[in-house]
């Protein structure tokens, strides 16, 4: 081989190369789950008024994803409403995708509880009854009961959610 096809060889596989190792890259990067061995299921909440971005660097602090910032180039590319993402508890793991938890909270899939309350128990009951299943601790349940923006909300007239 003489040196002009040489030079002409390398000059054309360098590109590839890079372009191969950048695609490599770029495919860890975006689809690799922040621990594929960990299937445990981590409660992850979305408190109401969070952005975007604050959400996502809370899923980097809990360790569910690796880079915040993935979240938002997948959700431009994918063309995501940044702003649908519902508050609540979801129920993700460290080996799903990024892309994969993106979409767990898009689709507004909270975790949902069951807690059954007697008949006939007063609203006070029913505050040290969430408290026990470790949904809502019953200073923060009994404070709500009055919540004047909540009253709104839930479409109750009256100064208390009680009668």
């Amino acid at each position: 081989m003489n040196k002009t096809a040489v030079r002409v060889a390398i000059f054309l596989s360098v590109p590839i190369v890079v372009a191969y190792a950048t695609l490599m890259i770029m495919q860890t990067l975006f689809s690799s789950p922040a621990d594929p061995s960990d299937r445990s299921v981590a409660l992850f909440e979305i408190p109401r008024g969070r952005t975007f971005v604050q959400i996502c660097t809370d899923l980097q602090d809990k360790g569910l994803i690796r880079r915040a910032w993935i979240m938002n180039v997948i959700a431009g590319f994918r063309k995501i409403d940044r702003t649908k993402i519902q508050a609540g508890e979801y129920e993700l793991s460290r080996s799903m995708s990024p892309a994969a938890i993106l979409e767990k909270l898009v689709s507004g899939e909270v975790l949902k509880r069951s807690v059954m309350i007697p008949e006939g128990a007063s609203i006070w009951e029913i505050g040290e009854r969430l408290e026990k299943e470790g949904i809502i601790s019953k200073e923060e349940f009994n404070k709500g009961l009055s919540d004047r923006q909540l009253l709104v909300e839930a479409g109750i007239q009256g100064n208390s959610f009680e009668g």
